[in-house]
């Protein structure tokens, strides 16, 4: 069972198991809301989609998350957009040292 812990500006954030889901309330559930593992998680999802924020140092799952929440097409499509080409440039390689 989940409780409603934040609800405000048309996003709730709701305490679910050992994490919480964050909601748009303008969408059907089953189409706006992302699980997370903490709180503060989900306060930056809202924000981000607030303000029309694109973070550029998270990972692909919370890109995915903004998608899912957001209800602003040209926001999806930006968003999207810094997926594809994190996913083409592919993942970068450790260093390593020769000289031993």
């Amino acid at each position: 069972m989940a409780t409603k812990i934040y609800d405000k500006q048309g996003f709730s954030i709701l305490r679910a198991g050992d994490g919480f889901i964050v909601y748009n309330n303008n969408k059907a559930f089953k189409e706006g809301h992302s699980h997370l593992r903490n709180y503060s998680a989900c306060i930056r999802v809202i924000y981000c989609i607030r303000h029309k924020k694109i973070p550029k140092r998270t990972s692909f799952y919370f890109l995915q998350s903004l998608i899912r929440v957001a209800s602003d097409e040209d926001y999806k499509a930006k968003v999207q957009a810094l997926i594809d080409v994190r996913v083409q440039k592919g993942k970068k390689r450790g260093y390593y040292n020769n000289r031993f």
